[in-house]
């Protein structure tokens, strides 16, 4: 399996409002409202993790088996990358070169 760092999209705008996380494209066409577990997922996705060290977190956060949480992470990223806002990098955020 490919390793992939997931990352938020720069052309979105979010807030936390309590345990929940509310993401808006910035044309405001589209918005997203994630729960406690999907926020904490969605706040690691910095470029700096990869899928399975998130899984990882998440697995330790909220003492869910592993697997679950892997599972959790790979849909959720597949979701918010068909909702154009996440995309996944093949590399650390810090090593990409323009």
């Amino acid at each position: 399996m490919k390793t992939i760092y997931p990352i938020q999209k720069d052309e979105v705008i979010w807030r936390r409002i309590g345990d929940t996380i509310v993401v808006i494209k910035e044309d405001g066409l589209s918005s997203h409202t994630l729960n406690k577990t999907a926020s904490f997922i969605w706040e690691l996705c910095d470029g700096n993790l990869e899928i399975n060290e998130i899984a990882n977190k998440l697995n330790e956060r909220f003492e869910v088996s592993l697997e679950d949480a892997q599972a959790d992470v790979h849909n959720l990223i597949e979701e918010l990358t068909i909702a154009d806002i996440i995309k996944k990098s093949k590399g650390k955020k810090d090593k990409i070169r323009y």
